[in-house]
């Protein structure tokens, strides 16, 4: 009886807020173009004016956006020919407080200047299709993982000797995608960070030195071209403490949104929440943030090139109750293709906005999130 009037209240406190709270519309604007299949992506502040740039590449050249305005975006070229085609990441590498790039087995050296040439290294690191930050020795410092098909799934400790070559560990084998864009956390509770992979999990044991695969996720992929890729975005849904895995199937033209409840103490159980099993969309982009300034955290998932609906479509999913078990769709792109879109507070107004691109296309793209405008307007 309690657990009823608990779930009435709660359906009551979610209608009078989906009556009285707008969910925020998303401006499109055309921030420039690049050449087409473009990668390596990221939201930084490049240049440390206190705002968000954007950072894309491609297996020839890695530019970045110098954000001046929502309709004014600077092009600038940070370098060419990258060891990779896909896989990078904004990080600062050599400790300096600039953000600098890492593209595969290549990093370039920020100058601190936007008009100064950014200077190029080869790490010997592997041609990543995925690329991502975890501090996986628990030194302190920011170590990269990455991972492409053939190769596996290797971590790289960079921080004494960033310039020479990198020295890499192996942690198991790769599929196309499915660490990124965030699936690190600490699945087994024991202080160190772990790896998802889409259907499983690998243990750090003795600082990275040693993995041990878990095959307890319940992500399965079954694509003959890429199987087992996704999207992972590790975080506590439920805010009970314990790290959730928020998964989108990649590589199939109507990808599934799910997330994972972690159930144990070690991670050998997990509980799947369905969030949407027909997206009828080929998702290629994931990100999670609290979208509508609520306090929990939303779902973003955008679309690319093979989809099921004759259009491709960008929608995020609101969290109604807060914990991740109801959830409301939004579109808020259409027609315009997604390939690993990352958010994040590109303004400085308070809210999270999204950039993306295409990947068959040139046009990249600045959603801004008009939450904040929309309050002033009040």
């Amino acid at each position: 009886m309690k657990k009823l009037i608990y779930y009435i209240i709660l359906n009551i406190v979610i209608n009078t807020y989906s009556v009285f709270c707008q969910f925020p519309e998303f401006k499109f604007y055309t921030l420039g173009t690049t050449d087409e299949l473009s990668a390596q992506t990221s939201l930084a502040d490049a240049d440390k004016d206190g705002d968000l740039d954007w950072i894309v590449g491609t297996a020839d050249t890695v530019w970045w956006f110098e954000y001046q305005g929502p309709d004014h975006w600077i092009k600038h070229v940070i370098g060419l020919a990258p060891a990779t085609e896909t896989g990078g990441l904004a990080l600062d590498v050599d400790g300096d407080g600039l953000v600098d790039q890492i593209s595969g087995g290549t990093w370039y050296k920020n100058p601190g200047d936007p008009n100064k040439t950014w200077v190029k290294y080869s790490s010997k690191a592997i041609p990543a299709h995925e690329c991502i930050s975890a501090d996986i020795n628990n030194d302190g410092k920011p170590d990269v993982v990455m991972m492409n098909d053939t190769k596996g799934i290797y971590w790289y400790d960079f921080s004494s000797a960033p310039t020479k070559s990198w020295k890499g560990t192996r942690i198991g084998d790769g599929v196309r995608s499915g660490i990124g864009p965030l699936g690190c956390g600490d699945f087994d509770e024991d202080g160190d960070l772990d790896i998802a992979r889409t259907n499983m999990w690998f243990e750090n044991q003795d600082h990275g030195s040693r993995w041990v695969p878990h095959l307890s996720l319940k992500m399965v992929v079954k694509d003959l071209t890429f199987p087992n890729s996704s999207k992972a975005w590790v975080i506590d849904m439920d805010k009970d403490g314990d790290p959730d895995i928020v998964q989108a199937e990649s590589y199939v033209p109507d990808g599934k949104v799910i997330w994972s409840a972690k159930m144990d103490k070690r991670g050998n159980t997990w509980y799947v929440n369905n969030v949407d099993l027909s997206t009828q969309q080929e998702i290629q982009s994931l990100a999670v943030a609290d979208f509508d300034n609520d306090g929990d955290p939303d779902i973003f998932v955008g679309g690319s090139s093979r989809t099921k609906d004759f259009h491709k479509r960008s929608f995020i999913y609101e969290n109604l109750d807060g914990f991740g078990k109801q959830w409301k769709k939004h579109e808020i792109l259409v027609d315009q293709e997604s390939f690993d879109a990352r958010a994040g507070d590109v303004d400085g107004d308070g809210d999270i906005d999204i950039v993306g691109k295409p990947w068959h296309g040139t046009t990249n793209y600045y959603l801004r999130n008009m939450l904040m405008e929309s309050k002033q307007d009040k």
